[in-house]
């Protein structure tokens, strides 16, 4: 320093004056970051719960709407083999009926044939 002596002490009474407001204002600012960082730290937490819980909702769904499909799947299932068993029974009563028939169309026909027979003698 160039300043004679007896201006050197109050020139470093000044410099450290305007260090210490400098320092005071740095130390403001690191808590206005420190301030900001929490909030967009609660922002960024609270915003990534709500997209879990989305998520967690519509796969809730997902999985909801899979089991009524197999449920319903299910039933149609029972309902198809329960319609093919009616199916076969009445298939096995129509080929019942049809033996019995069968046979009562024969005798008739035989019948005929024979009063024709008489028919033709007489």
């Amino acid at each position: 320093m160039n300043c004679p002596p007896s201006k050197r002490p109050m020139k470093c009474e000044v410099l450290l004056c305007v260090l210490c407001l400098q320092l005071v204002q740095v130390e403001e600012d690191v808590l206005l970051k420190s301030g900001e960082i929490r909030v967009l730290r609660d922002s960024l937490r609270a915003a990534q719960q709500e997209v879990e819980a989305q998520r967690l909702k519509q796969v809730q769904v997902l999985t909801q709407q899979q089991q009524q499909q197999s449920s319903r799947e299910k039933e149609l299932l029972k309902k198809v083999q329960s319609l093919e068993s009616e199916l076969q029974f009445k298939g096995a009563e129509i080929n019942d009926m049809r033996t019995p028939t069968d046979s009562i169309t024969l005798i008739t026909h035989v019948l005929r044939l024979k009063r024709s027979d008489r028919d033709r003698c007489d």
